[in-house]
């Protein structure tokens, strides 16, 4: 009997395409030997095929305790046709037939087999691990205990450690004090921790009375900022994230996520929308009007660059957030609870602006939820 596949395809092909992915986003297609199914299970409204020898390692050296995942592709029916379809794919499989592969593709919404629903790039979920997990519990390992306690940092774990790291443990621990510098955590150390610039940068606590908060968090308003204490720069690939709090009135000009960061001249920028009609970023114009647009513009724009009016003032590089152009995942930040205790008195948006001669904050490695 000739050798029968499985094939996947859950959307067209583009830039953003990969070969892992632990949530399905990211692969396009994918196709498998039937000899690699170990076993079918189903579950209300899906079927999921778990296959070996196909993680892309030869092999792996692995901690007491860890594991790697065997892939997994899930596949949408019809509910109360997930044992009809597992029936029909084994029939198929032990039977000589005129065509040899077993398709589920969403981009022509074809199947193989009737029972199978796929309409929709999330009718077909191929998790393909390329980190171990705790056999235990199948949680991300993060090796041993001396690592874990190396590379954690305000309770969060890195696989490499940032080089720039600002977090709530550093910042003054009273509700509503002034924050007069920031600690770098990251590698990089404290030649470059932040120095308070203007205005009064306080810290804020639910304890205080922002129930929306669950760790301590920094105000800083419009006309506040921290300075990096020395230039930092970085020219290689990076990943820069944040985490903040967009609590307020969505309906306000001024709702959004704004410029976090910056450099002096108003060249480069990043996170917050798009610029004004000059295309510098002056803190006064549209940017914090958009909370679903990430904007970034690179730029060095020193003091000599001031001087001269030579700072970089094009169009940012920008994507609306609910975009799925390029087979990317749609994200809106989610509006503000109603319910939130002083929703329409007490307006918390936390926001970083960092003022330097260069227009990158930034660390090696990809954030964690």
């Amino acid at each position: 009997m000739d050798r029968k596949f499985f094939f996947f395809r859950r959307e067209i092909e583009s830039p953003t395409s990969a070969s892992f992915s632990d949530t399905g986003v990211g692969i396009s297609t994918i196709a498998i030997p039937s000899e690699n199914l170990t076993f079918i299970t189903s579950e209300l409204g899906r079927v999921r095929f778990t296959f070996k020898d196909c993680n892309g390692f030869d092999e792996a050296a692995l901690e007491e305790g860890e594991s790697l995942l065997k892939t997994t592709i899930t596949v949408s029916c019809n509910q109360g046709e997930e044992a009809s379809l597992i029936e029909s794919i084994i029939n198929f499989m032990s039977r000589n037939t005129p065509k040899n592969i077993m398709k589920f593709d969403v981009v022509s919404s074809e199947s193989t087999f009737r029972e199978a629903v796929v309409e929709d790039v999330n009718d077909v979920l191929p998790a393909i691990s390329s980190a171990p997990v705790k056999t235990i519990n199948k949680r991300p390992s993060v090796g041993r205990q001396e690592r874990e306690f190396q590379n954690t940092i305000a309770e969060i774990f890195f696989n490499e450690l940032p080089v720039i790291d600002y977090n709530h443990e550093n910042l003054v621990q009273t509700h509503n004090t002034p924050n007069t510098s920031w600690k770098n955590s990251g590698t990089a150390g404290v030649d470059h921790n932040l120095s308070q610039q203007t205005g009064s940068t306080r810290t804020q606590l639910a304890s205080g009375g922002d129930d929306t908060l669950i760790k301590p968090a920094v105000l800083i308003g419009t006309s506040n900022a921290f300075n990096l204490d020395n230039v930092f720069e970085i020219k290689q690939d990076y990943t820069i994230y944040v985490a903040v709090n967009l609590n307020g009135l969505a309906g306000s000009a001024t709702y959004g996520i704004g410029a976090l960061y910056g450099d002096v001249g108003g060249g480069g920028f990043g996170f917050g929308a798009v610029p004004s009609d000059n295309g510098k970023f002056d803190g006064n114009n549209t940017m914090r009007q958009s909370k679903n647009i990430f904007a970034v513009r690179h730029t060095k724009t020193d003091s000599a660059a001031v001087a001269s009016s030579t700072i970089l003032t094009g169009y940012p590089a920008f994507v609306d957030t609910t975009s799925t152009e390029d087979g990317t995942k749609s994200f809106a930040f989610p509006d503000p609870d109603p319910e939130a205790k002083g929703y329409d008195t007490y307006l918390v948006i936390c926001f970083f602006t960092i003022e330097t001669a260069t227009s990158l904050v930034s660390c090696p490695q990809k954030p964690l939820n």
